[in-house]
Parts: C-alpha cells; structure tokens; sequence
C-alpha cells in the first residue's frame, strides 16, 4: 500500500469514528486498488457492508475465510473481529459503515433478518439488476454530505438506507440445521480450499489434488475458479505471499527462513512471487512495517 493511500486508509478511520461518536449515521468508503492492500484483524462498533464491483477480495471474519468476487456483498455486525487482503490489481469496491438505527430503517422490508445477521450468509451474490443499482446508490452517496448530527435524517442518510436495503434483498436466509457450504459440488470445492488453506505450506501438484478430488485436471481448474475467481495455482501463490506478510509482520524470521515456512524452496521464486503480488520486494515490505512500528511506538511514548 502506497503512502497516499495509506493516508487516505488512516483519515477514512479517524473520520468515520469521529462521525458515529457524533452521532452521524453512516460512511462510505470507495477503493480503486491500484496495489496490493492487506488490513490487519480488527473490530468495531457499526455495521458494514462491502460490495465488489470488479475484482476479488480475501475477507476472514472470526477466523472464517471467505472470497468475494465481482457482484458479491459481504456484511459484518459489529464486534466481530475480521480483516481483508486485496491481490487484484484492477479490484474495485464500496464500503458502507452505518449505525444501528440506518439498520433499523433497512430492515423494515426484511422483518425475517436478524440485525446480528446470525441467520443470513454474510458473502452472497447479488443479481446483475441490484448489482447496478448498489453501483448508481452508492455513487451518488458519495456527492453527499455525511450528517454528524442526531436524528438528522436527511437525503443521504435515505440514500445509505436504501444502498443497505438493496444489498439485503438478495441475503440467503440460513435455515436451521443448513449447512453453509451449500450443495454437494459446492460443499466439495469448499473442501478443496480448505486443503490448500491446509497443506499451502508443502509441495502441492494440482494434477494430484484434482485426482484425490475426483476431478479431471482440467474440470478442476474450472470449479476452482468458479468458486475463488481464481486458478489453483495462483490461489496457492497467493495464500503463500499473504502468509509471508503476516510473519513478517509479527516475527523477527529472517526472509529466507519465511520463504522456507511458507513453502518456497527457491527464494528467487519467492522473491519474483512477493514483488509481483504486493509491488514491493520482501525486505523493502519488512523495512516499511518497521518504519511504521517504530513510529507508532515512538507517539506511544510521547503520550505517556
């Protein structure tokens, strides 16, 4: 992530706190990923929804991994911990945080749905038509003024009202005792990626896991991508890179030892897959995060 948008990323979280503790009802957020973006693990007091307009996005809520592709909403209620890592290049997409009395007024059409979203999928798909609609919505929320004052309902917040309930028509409810992972050819491509998500680490042949799924090599690639929006192959790359991030984030490894964890024999392999998928190369990666550790500790200090 550059520096303009990290700025960008820090005064989009500043203001969007300062607006709900002041009474404001919603923020909306919107990302032309131009690079690679990782968000670390967190959680917050509002709702969100998210939706793809082009591109994917990797979001893990309470541990739960999910992969959102173009026309797909994502949802998360407040107090779950989640994070999202974008490798898409070309992904673009819309954030909306709102309060709980914008959920209320979304949720008069659906009285079936939970404001915890407990009995809803939290990543679904939405129709071409809605897709459109969330598109023009959310578009012109952005032409609006975010109102920070109480019970002031005015044109945006109607607009913000009607983005959440466009995105909500299309929420499959959960029936009880219903499996999230759907049918069974869906069930299965879940177990697939949970196998990669499993064993990334070691020295996977696509041929070989197609096999112990009982699928063709080339049917395989097929739902693969049907399901992640991606190949196999660049889906094992991935997760390994987005591995590579966080311990380089959160241990004092060497890079050698990093890429050797996360399933790379070769570092000069490693090294072209890390700069191709994040536009950094891994110690110019390590050097930014220390650079920003060390400024954090350092107003950590100056507050005390």
């Amino acid at each position: 992530m550059g520096r303009e948008q990290k700025e960008e990323k820090s005064m989009n979280i500043s203001k969007r706190r300062f607006l709900f503790q002041n009474g404001g009802y919603y923020h909306i957020f919107y990302r032309d990923v131009r690079v690679s973006a990782y968000e670390h693990p967190h959680t917050h007091s509002f709702w969100q929804c998210l939706f793809v307009k082009k591109g994917r996005i990797t979001q893990i809520q309470d541990g739960t991994k999910y992969y959102q592709v173009e026309g797909e909403v994502f949802l998360t209620p407040p107090g779950r911990e989640h994070s999202l890592y974008v490798f898409a290049n070309d992904t673009v997409y819309y954030c909306v945080s709102f309060s709980e009395a914008l959920l209320e007024d979304a949720l008069i059409p659906y009285p079936q749905i939970k404001k915890d979203f407990s009995n809803i999928k939290v990543n679904y798909c939405v129709s071409p038509q809605r897709l459109a609609l969330l598109d023009a919505s959310c578009a012109a929320l952005m032409k609006m003024p975010e109102s920070v004052m109480p019970y002031e309902k005015d044109c945006g917040y109607h607009i913000a009202c009607a983005v959440i309930s466009a995105a909500l028509a299309d929420a499959p409810l959960l029936s009880q005792g219903q499996p999230n992972d759907g049918n069974e050819q869906e069930s299965t491509m879940n177990a697939v990626v949970r196998y990669f998500e499993q064993f990334y680490f070691e020295n996977l042949n696509i041929e070989e896991i197609a096999e112990k799924f009982g699928f063709k090599r080339g049917t395989f690639c097929n739902r693969f991508i049907e399901r992640t929006g991606i190949s196999p192959k660049r889906y094992l790359t991935e997760r390994r890179i987005h591995e590579a991030m966080c311990l380089i984030d959160t241990t004092d490894l060497p890079l050698n030892k990093i890429a050797e964890q996360v399933g790379y024999n070769d570092f000069s392999t490693f090294y072209r897959n890390f700069l191709r998928m994040t536009q950094k190369t891994p110690s110019e990666y390590q050097a930014q995060l220390r650079c920003t550790q060390e400024k954090k500790a350092r107003e950590s200090e100056a507050t005390k």
